[in-house]
């Protein structure tokens, strides 16, 4: 594994702390390229713009692991894994690695 903390890379090792609801949707930019707000709020239950959906949002936004690519039909918001910060197979495997 790239030694990270040098590299500018997300050291991965701190999403040990996270919620497996945030690291299940993580999970899904590593098998999608592109994952829309109105997705996510269906998979998980939670209504777009509510504050449920926002904190699993925000927590992926603020770490820099997701990045917004445009906007669907529907003006919904869609994004994506940000691979300037992580790459997606070492991600993958980490998530794997720890059961998620």
């Amino acid at each position: 594994m790239v030694n990270q903390a040098n590299s500018g890379k997300y050291n991965l090792d701190l999403l040990r702390g996270w919620r497996r609801d945030q690291l299940r949707l993580l999970k899904e930019f590593t098998l999608r390229p592109l994952i829309s707000q109105t997705l996510i709020s269906t998979a998980s239950g939670a209504t777009i713009g509510s504050h449920e959906l926002g904190g699993k949002l925000t927590a992926l936004t603020r770490a820099e692991l997701i990045i917004k690519a445009g906007k669907d039909d529907n003006g919904s918001w869609i994004w994506q894994l940000n691979e300037e910060k992580v790459e997606k197979e070492t991600l993958k495997e980490f998530l794997d690695k720890i059961k998620i």
